[in-house]
């Protein structure tokens, strides 16, 4: 009788998706993820598929497991401050010398080598997260923090691009000032 596989699907998503983080989708070998996750390439197989599989289910769990700070764009109380907020935080993360990056970003600029699949799962992301942006710029308009001739799809748009661009300067850049600074200018422009 052949013994069920024993894992905690959890702890095997956290460690492959660390390891993914830090090294990106292609450098990672399958040996690589068999060390962090404890599991055997067959057990690995037949719960993921493949590589790609597991990189997929390692992508949701991090969207997943984000701290609350990342989730607050999501809940109320909508407006300005909440944005603001998340940049900050954000900030903080780019100006650290821990920055990596974001995951779902370093994805999206790694999508040659990436699952088509794979990079759906990141792109569906950032939408969700420009419409929450889209829904807090909407109330900060109706609290007139923003102009009400403003178009709040282009500036979620902008802030998307602000976002992914702190993601990547981060993992050159070493200067949480440098990033708040930008983040005033970011949220300035907003109140104009």
């Amino acid at each position: 009788m052949i013994r069920p596989i024993e894992y905690d699907k959890d702890e095997v998503l956290k460690a492959a998706t660390e390891l993914f983080w830090k090294k990106g989708y292609e450098l990672v070998s399958m040996n690589e993820l068999v060390e962090v996750t404890g599991l055997n390439k067959h057990s690995m197989y037949d719960i993921f598929g493949n590589k790609s599989g597991l990189f997929s289910a390692a992508l949701k769990h991090y969207c997943d497991s984000a701290p609350d700070e990342i989730k607050q764009l999501s809940n109320k109380p909508y407006g300005i401050d909440s944005i603001e907020k998340y940049l900050r935080f954000l900030a903080e993360y780019a100006g650290s010398e821990d920055c990596i990056g974001c995951l779902v970003i370093n994805t999206i600029v790694e999508n040659e080598q990436v699952d088509d699949g794979v990079v759906k799962v990141a792109e569906e992301h950032i939408h969700e997260m420009r419409k929450d942006i889209e829904k807090n710029l909407k109330s900060a308009q109706n609290q007139k923090n923003i102009s009400s001739d403003k178009n709040c799809r282009d500036l979620a748009n902008y802030i998307i691009c602000f976002i992914q661009g702190m993601m990547v300067s981060g993992k050159m850049e070493t200067c949480a000032d440098n990033m708040n600074k930008l983040v005033d200018t970011v949220i300035s422009t907003l109140r104009r």
